[in-house]
Parts: structure tokens; C-alpha cells; sequence
């Protein structure tokens, strides 16, 4: 098998257990928020699936291709990772 596949498979199994953690750590709290145990999970588990098809959309993606749209892609980033700082955005 090769590194590649290793690296994939480790990063989705850790992804799995936590989906798994946040089942099973946040049912009360959201059954007592929300009335359903597993609110909290459904998000996870969307977020979850979004990131599955971003990794599947840039692991298709040549990487010439991406080097086109490096310094935009990067903008675009840090834009999101300033969007954490706004707390009112979190609903």
C-alpha cells in the first residue's frame, strides 16, 4: 500500500472517531437544547461530509492546476480563518 493511500486512510479514520466522540459526548446536552440527542452530530456529520468532497474535489484537481490559483486560494483562506474572530456570525 502506498504512502499516500496510508495518509488517507489515517486522516479518515481520525476524522471517523471523531464523529463518533461528538455522538456520544454531546447527546444530552442536545437533547436538552435541541429535543433531539443527536442534533449535534448531524452538523458534524455535515461538516464531515463537505470536507470528504473538498479532499476528493483537490485530490482530482492536477496540481498545475493549482499552482494557477495559488496566491487567490490563499486569500481566500485567510479571509476564512479571520471570520473566527466574529463571533455574531456563529448564529
Amino acid at each position: 500500500m502506498s504512502l499516500n493511500k496510508v495518509f488517507t486512510f489515517t486522516i479518515f479514520l481520525i476524522a471517523v472517531f471523531g464523529l463518533i466522540m461528538v455522538a456520544s459526548a454531546s447527546g444530552p446536552r442536545a437533547q436538552a437544547e435541541f429535543g433531539d440527542s443527536l442534533h449535534l452530530f448531524y452538523r458534524q456529520l455535515l461538516g464531515f461530509a463537505i470536507g470528504v468532497a473538498g479532499f476528493a474535489f483537490f485530490y482530482s484537481v492536477k496540481l498545475s492546476l493549482l499552482r494557477i490559483f495559488l496566491f487567490p486560494l490563499l486569500l481566500v483562506s485567510i479571509a476564512l480563518l479571520a471570520l473566527v474572530f466574529f463571533p455574531q456570525l456563529g448564529g
